[in-house]
């Protein structure tokens, strides 16, 4: 009895302070880093901004234009040498790069953005988790109400059996005679108007 005394009145009251600490804890975390992850998703979506805007055809285009410009004035004041063949050279290979954009990058950054929402999605568990978790404390609680009373019903059994064992023991029908049973009804009439039968 003093164990279940012990469990219904202090195991089972921690184990449920336990379980809402744990989901309180775990419900912050989880916050924290989908703000962080919210955090990543808004320079990822800056960092492809960036990157569309630096491989745009047009943001090209004025580069090229200002290049050509460089490359007109050097073949106007040296000629065709070498030098100039060399830069034009490596000028259509920009181009033609800067045309490609940066495809590498931007699947990266794609596949930033991809791990992000499964973070985001993973820890939408969290929640059903915590929704678990509460039907559980609930449960345990519920159990520890259950437990305590069954402690007061059995406090309060015992308390009646330790008052009824004062109570002289009814000999076997047969061997009772009428004296017998008067003597008995008279201790239970003077017990129970004394209050002695009932609980304290």
């Amino acid at each position: 009895m003093k164990a279940l005394v012990h469990v219904a009145s202090t195991k089972i009251p921690k184990a449920s302070e336990q379980l809402v600490r744990v989901t309180q804890t775990s419900e912050q975390a989880s916050n924290d880093i989908l703000n962080t992850v919210d955090r990543m998703v808004s320079i990822i979506e800056e960092m492809e901004n960036q990157s569309a805007a630096e491989s745009s055809p047009e943001s090209a285009r004025q580069t090229a234009a200002k290049v050509a410009q460089s490359i007109n004035i050097l073949v106007d004041k040296s000629g065709w040498d070498d030098d100039v063949r060399e830069l034009l050279s490596n000028w259509e290979l920009h181009c033609q790069s800067t045309k490609r954009g940066n495809p590498d990058m931007r699947s990266k950054l794609a596949d930033l953005r991809k791990d992000c929402t499964d973070v985001m999605m993973a820890l939408q568990v969290q929640d059903i988790t915590g929704q678990q978790i509460s039907v559980v404390i609930g449960t345990i609680q519920a159990l520890g109400d259950v437990l305590n009373g069954l402690m007061k019903h059995f406090a309060d059994v015992a308390e009646f059996a330790k008052v009824s064992s004062d109570i002289p023991a009814v000999p076997a029908s047969e061997n009772v005679g009428a004296d017998e049973r008067k003597k008995f009804v008279d201790s239970l009439l003077v017990k129970a108007r004394t209050g002695e039968l009932l609980p304290h």
